[in-house]
């Protein structure tokens, strides 16, 4: 129906009745318009409307800023979120909200983030979030935004309770302090959220001395409580890579993290253990392991971070 419905619920995190428009709804596509009406502190009404498109087989969704939007969030309230490749050397930016406390309630990614990985343990689950290049004067839709958020593109709210995605059923404790919602901004062009579950991650805590450059072999477990829905991992039992392709390892040494780039072949996938050359000398308190890219032994109907962000945000046809 093209017509607009006004939103069942009349009430969305305290914005007014809205309404949703069927913009295209077809087995390969479907397009919805979304809007609300929110009102200000001083008692103004702005109307908030964006688009939101799906394809079939494709694990993302597009949305798209049409008026008065600045920001998108995931409601995750997990523990380690990672942007690739975000740091001046090419390495990972990091956050482990259990481990680097830090002293208010909200942390910016580097400004050269475009990608932003939240990690839930409870579905062994990648929730990626992904922005369009944009200049921080691009912004059309929101021309009140800050600079501080125009410039940075990603904002991690880190709060205290809730339902940490799973970090308590690992044996390592209570995980209280979590990134509850990760938020990207538009700038008023597309941000993108991509799901990649069952076996694209693999978090191990190791707490062993290591040296730099001498080889060190991590014997993978898996040690999740429960039985996940759809995981062929069982609870106490090894855990191993799935697929083949570009993965990257984030090394926690000395509260200090690490990026390791590794490559699985046909012959690695399946691998119960893996031995890699630690960054640094000192204690490796854990790893964390993640698909980022494919390679020629990637399977096709498998897709990595950097295929859903090279056909979703760029444009590009998928790789052979």
């Amino acid at each position: 129906d093209p017509k607009r419905i006004p939103h069942p619920s009349g009430n969305i995190h305290g914005s007014n009745r809205g309404y949703v428009k069927v913009l295209k709804n077809t087995a390969t596509e479907a397009i919805v318009e979304g809007a609300s009406r929110r009102k200000s502190k001083r008692g103004a009404t702005a109307q908030i409307i964006a688009t939101y498109r799906v394809l079939a087989g494709k694990p993302w969704l597009e949305i798209t800023p049409i008026q008065q939007c600045h920001q998108i969030g995931m409601h995750g309230e997990s523990r380690i979120m990672i942007c690739p490749e975000a740091m001046e050397d090419g390495s990972d930016y990091a956050f482990d909200s259990l481990k680097d406390m830090p002293g208010k309630s909200n942390v910016k990614p580097p400004a050269s983030s475009r990608i932003l990985l939240d990690f839930a343990m409870d579905a062994d689950t990648i929730w990626a979030m992904m922005l369009s290049p944009a200049k921080p004067d691009e912004d059309k839709t929101s021309p009140r935004l800050p600079l501080e958020w125009r410039t940075r593109r990603f904002n991690l709210n880190i709060g205290v309770g809730g339902w940490p995605s799973g970090w308590q059923k690992i044996g390592e404790g209570r995980c209280r302090r979590v990134i509850s919602a990760p938020y990207g901004c538009f700038l008023g062009k597309k941000i993108v959220i991509g799901v990649l579950r069952i076996g694209y991650w693999h978090y191990q805590k190791i707490d062993s001395e290591v040296k730099k450059d001498e080889d060190f072999t991590v014997k993978w477990k898996y040690v999740h409580n429960r039985k996940l829905p759809g995981s062929p991992f069982n609870s106490g039992g090894p855990w191993w890579p799935m697929y083949a392709g570009k993965w990257r390892m984030i090394s926690r040494i000395d509260g200090k993290y690490y990026t390791s780039e590794i490559t699985i072949n046909k012959a690695s996938v399946g691998k119960k253990e893996l031995t890699f050359k630690p960054p640094a000398s000192g204690k490796l308190e854990y790893v964390l392991i993640y698909l980022y890219d494919r390679t020629k032994d990637t399977g096709k109907d498998i897709y990595t971070p950097m295929d859903i962000y090279r056909q979703a945000i760029l444009g590009k046809k998928p790789l052979k």
